[in-house]
């Protein structure tokens, strides 16, 4: 076997949680290669990336000149970055600045959904879209061509953040769920059951049809309806998203006889996740990951307009209720039904997610690179 021709020095850079995610598992995988990152990093990423051993410069949340950009690509020949779609959107700027400067871009889609947000301007141009994106499957590739991206950029690698599922299933012990549910407060007969929330209301107003306080209402109100007649109760664990704040939903549900309600603050969301008895939400990606997991899931996402992006969801794999009136129903069969609970496990055990996709995404950043510097232009490389 051919030695690998060392890549270029690469400037990494992400800001929403989601993308630091993804983002993560192929900077591990490219230090253990011996390629020697950059990494900037704000919001979110800023504090996701340094826990997961990733030493990063924390950019400010808010424009960054020219100058700026410039001064931070220096030297380097290639860029990786994520996306977001934060009111900042450091990626976009960057990727123009590399392309300006003929430095190779790849962008990597942690979720299949506001596709054109992601790379347009604010005449929906897409004025910032890189040489290629990294996105999980056959359905967002067609998805993003479908919106008017060109046909060679989006290439299927499959979701970095997913790679490690599968070996934290098989490892997840009768004792760590116990350690697990212990943690979030629940008791012996308790029913646990987690909310994943999500901040829809601030970031897309009443696009979907639905808001985190609305879905949250609606599950409460069929709680409440249930929850008195179990002898063992229920414990309600709301998980917020990043970029929520968790003390807005303290003292939420309070009062409702048979059901205790906390907050889960811990920074792993996927052992809480496994500590569940059923995990519930809208269309976060961690609904996806919980059904990788094995977990019975249910989104509620009544009155939808949009589009449903979680791909657990057209797999089959969770449950969706677009109805508010079905929320009820579902929720009692959840709570008090164990046929119907272990028919939505299976649902969720059915689904099987591509693994190696770190190492997809750096052998298409390779591939880049190859291109570029043999000159053979971009155009050729496949999904």
């Amino acid at each position: 076997m051919m030695p690998r021709s060392p890549l270029p020095p690469l400037l990494a850079l992400c800001g929403d949680p989601g993308g630091g995610a993804a983002l993560a598992p192929v900077l591990r995988l490219l230090r253990r290669q011996g390629e020697d990152a950059t990494i900037l990093a704000y919001r979110q990423s800023a504090m996701l990336l340094p826990r997961q051993g990733l030493p990063c410069e924390i950019l400010p949340d808010q424009p960054l000149s020219p100058e700026a950009i410039a001064q931070r690509l220096g030297n380097h020949r290639l860029l990786l970055t994520a996306t977001s779609v934060n009111g900042t959107d450091h990626e976009k700027y960057f990727i123009a600045a590399a392309r300006a400067r003929g430095i190779p871009s790849l962008a990597l889609l942690d979720f299949p959904s506001t596709y054109r947000a992601r790379f347009a301007d604010e005449r929906d141009h897409l004025t910032f879209l890189p040489d290629a994106v990294a996105v999980m499957d056959r359905h967002t590739r067609n998805e993003m061509i479908a919106a008017g991206f060109p046909r060679g950029v989006p290439r299927m690698t499959g979701q970095p953040a997913f790679d490690h599922l599968a070996a934290l299933r098989l490892g997840f012990t009768a004792e760590r769920r116990r350690s697990a549910r212990q943690r979030l407060g629940a008791r012996e007969g308790e029913i646990l059951v987690l909310f994943v929330s999500q901040p829809l209301r601030e970031m897309f107003g009443e696009a979907w049809g639905f808001s985190q306080e609305e879905v949250l209402s609606d599950l409460l109100d069929a709680l409440a309806q249930v929850a008195p007649e179990r002898s063992g109760g229920v414990l309600l664990a709301i998980r917020p998203h990043p970029r929520e704040n968790p003390e807005a939903f303290d003292g939420v549900g309070a009062g409702i006889p048979g059901l205790r309600v906390v907050v889960d603050r811990h920074a792993d969301g996927l052992e809480s996740v496994l500590a569940a008895d059923w995990v519930g939400g809208m269309n976060s990606v961690l609904l996806m990951e919980a059904c990788l997991l094995g977990r019975p899931v249910v989104s509620l996402q009544p009155g939808l307009r949009l589009p449903d992006p979680l791909p657990s969801n057209r797999a089959g794999a969770s449950l969706v209720i677009t109805q508010r009136e079905e929320i009820a129903p579902v929720v009692r069969a959840c709570l008090t039904d164990a046929l119907f609970l272990s028919r939505l496990r299976r649902r969720a055990e059915g689904l099987q997610v591509n693994s190696n996709a770190a190492l997809r995404v750096v052998r298409l950043l390779r591939a880049l690179w190859r291109l570029r510097s043999t000159g053979t232009g971009l155009r050729p490389l496949r999904a």
